[in-house]
């Protein structure tokens, strides 16, 4: 079998290309150079026979929009955006935010029996000074030195676990202490227990 030439891909390639030249040429032509030139050419006899103080008046009427526009935009862009709502501030709200977040986080829990602590010292001994190390004193002995803290097993982990130190966030990711799993008291459980502490005598 006789071998093909080497040039004759190349030369179907250029005949081909001239065709298509040809026939896009003739294309482009009739599709989008001459509808082009006919609107060129009865836009310019429309306004060459328009009276000249229509042509100049529409041209001052575009001119004058858009440098109005223009004026306007800066203007909008120097306005100041509102100043964001002020969150509410107070004990309500801290508590509010402490006990959403209680489970979000070994370090909200932590500090959600922190702050439990605290109001039961504060509460039961208004005179003394809250001190970490006498709060934690007295909830080993499992009650005060007038016997009102009457603590189970469980709030006392718990109130432990409160005041121990923070685990850094690395490590706590794939290990955690013993006594973070004191922390799982559920919010309303131990708000529960310091009701009753606070209030001896109410009945549910």
């Amino acid at each position: 079998m006789r071998k093909l030439p080497r040039w004759l891909p190349l030369l179907a390639m250029l005949v081909v290309t001239a065709i298509l030249a040809f026939v896009i040429r003739d294309f482009v032509r009739q599709v989008i150079v001459l509808p082009v030139v006919y609107v060129g050419w009865y836009g310019w006899i429309i306004l060459s026979n328009l009276p000249h103080w229509i042509f100049w008046g529409v041209l001052l009427l575009v001119v004058l929009s858009v440098a109005a526009a223009s004026l306007r935009r800066p203007e909008e862009a120097r306005r100041p955006a509102p100043p964001p709502a002020a969150r509410p501030q107070g004990p309500v709200t801290n508590w509010y935010r402490q006990l959403e977040q209680a489970s979000s986080s070994v370090t909200a829990e932590r500090r959600l029996a922190r702050s439990l602590g605290q109001v039961l010292w504060r509460t039961r001994y208004p005179d003394l000074p809250y001190n970490e190390a006498l709060f934690l004193q007295h909830v080993d002995d499992g009650a005060g030195n007038d016997g009102a803290l009457n603590l189970t097993p469980a709030m006392r982990a718990y109130f432990h676990a409160g005041l121990q130190r923070e685990t850094p966030p690395l490590t706590r990711r794939w290990w955690r202490r013993r006594d973070d799993f004191a922390l799982n008291v559920p919010p309303d459980d131990a708000i529960a227990f310091l009701e009753a502490q606070l209030n001896p005598n109410h009945v549910e």
